[in-house]
């Protein structure tokens, strides 16, 4: 399999502010806005062939292995949850040695999905170049924010 990336342009999400002295209803609103938003600056940014090629890549891996640091482990936890029922074996990993180590074992035919807010993150980073530096074995895809 051909290693590939997808890094997404990055925009600014605007978040309204919060506080105290809005009403239940109103704080409720700016939260579902804000998602509203970062749903379609997703859509507006995408590059669809990019993102067909990562969700062939998904359907026929082997083996998939998501990493993400701090919150991006959380979409990296989501996201192996979600491909539970697909029968695919696969990993989370938010411990920058355990992705490194899990990287190293992977081979052709498996998938890392490397996620980060800012696509900086240095562990992030090492893992990703590991797995693919292991006679471009696999493929990863990576997803940034949006700014």
């Amino acid at each position: 399999m051909t290693p590939f990336y997808i890094v997404v342009k990055r925009t600014t999400y605007i978040f309204e502010s919060v506080g105290d002295t809005g009403s239940r209803a109103e704080i409720a609103g700016k939260i579902l806005n804000a998602h509203r938003e970062a749903i379609a600056n997703t859509l507006h940014t995408l590059d669809l062939d990019d993102l067909e090629a990562a969700v062939k890549a998904l359907r026929s891996a082997r083996r998939i292995g998501f990493c993400g640091m701090g919150g991006s482990s959380i979409v990296a936890r989501d996201a192996h949850h979600k491909l539970f029922r697909r029968g695919i074996p696969r990993v989370v990993r938010d411990d920058p040695h355990m992705q490194v180590m899990s990287a190293a074992l992977f081979s052709a035919g498996d998938v890392v999905v490397a996620i980060s807010r800012t696509g900086s993150t240095r562990d992030i980073i090492e893992t990703k170049l590991l797995s693919l530096r292991h006679s471009n074995r696999g493929a990863t895809w990576s997803r940034t924010s949006f700014q």
